[in-house]
């Protein structure tokens, strides 16, 4: 039988609620299945935007068919990027620095506790990069133990739900993204040589500190560097699902494309407002 792995990197995010998880299954694990493939799924997150329930995580065995679920310590991650002076290297636009700080905000008042302060966004950038990083590492050593291959490899941010089922690639020459997610970072598919390429990327960024000038000319900033990495190591094509929404911890609905109005509407419901939230949470 043909085999996929599936690696989910980073924050689980709106995956903590069902509608998502459900969503998430359907147009990843089982539309492979469907297709005629094993499906095995390696998921690594940190500790940060996880599940209330604690009986999600460990089910992931059974209903995500997880053959490794890692969580890992976010100040540990933390820390390597403060070794590693990321700040001092790569800038970013400044809606990233508010962006922190409401996102910290609304997470603590919807009862994620969290620090608030305004660099989340730009290390939660290279704290997603690593997670790919490591994701792989644990597929490379379980397919060591069970000497085992993967006909294709796919890497899904867990919050982001695709607008519909993936499709196998029969072009494995090149390295398959989405048109929203090309800059945005949640769908890869390829085999192991360009899924590698990917998840190389920290290590390359890390150890380089390069495209700097790129990342200071550009209104998106870091984003950029997808399609930039992307093109200088292999051939890219976008054929892959869109994004139909990426999910926040803090309500099923809510997104990272959002608008300010949606999240007032939400919080009018609940009697109150960002600028309240504000107030109670900041200094």
């Amino acid at each position: 039988m043909k085999r996929i792995a599936i690696q989910f990197s980073g924050l689980f995010r709106g995956l903590r609620f069902k509608e998502n998880r459900d969503l998430q299954y359907e147009r990843t694990v089982k539309s492979f299945e469907d297709q005629g493939f094993e499906v095995d799924t390696f998921w690594f997150l940190y500790d940060k935007e996880l599940p209330l329930d604690p009986e999600i995580i460990p089910n992931l065995s059974t209903t995500f068919n997880a053959k490794d679920v890692t969580i890992y310590k976010d100040d540990k991650i933390q820390r390597l990027l403060e070794k590693e002076k990321i700040l001092d290297f790569y800038s970013f636009p400044p809606q990233y620095y508010s962006t922190s700080i409401d996102n910290a905000i609304l997470l603590n008042f919807f009862g994620e506790k969290t620090e608030i302060n305004d660099t989340r966004v730009p290390y939660g950038w290279f704290k997603y990069l690593y997670s790919l990083q490591k994701n792989n590492e644990l597929r490379k050593a379980y397919q060591e133990k069970y000497n085992i291959n993967y006909e294709l490899i796919l890497f899904v941010e867990p919050p982001a739900i695709p607008q519909k089922c993936f499709k196998a690639i029969k072009n494995k020459n090149v390295l398959h993204i989405s048109p929203i997610t090309g800059n945005d970072g949640s769908f890869f598919m390829g085999d192991e040589k360009h899924i590698d390429i990917v998840s190389n990327m920290y290590s390359f960024m890390i150890k380089n500190k390069k495209i700097k000038t790129d990342l200071n000319s550009t209104q998106n900033g870091v984003d950029h560097l997808y399609p930039a990495y992307l093109k200088e190591h292999c051939e890219i094509k976008e054929t892959l699902p869109d994004i139909e929404r990426k999910t926040r911890w803090f309500h099923p609905l809510l997104h990272a494309h959002s608008t300010d109005d949606q999240y007032e509407k939400i919080l009018n419901e609940l009697d109150s407002s960002l600028e309240q939230i504000k107030l109670d949470f900041l200094p």
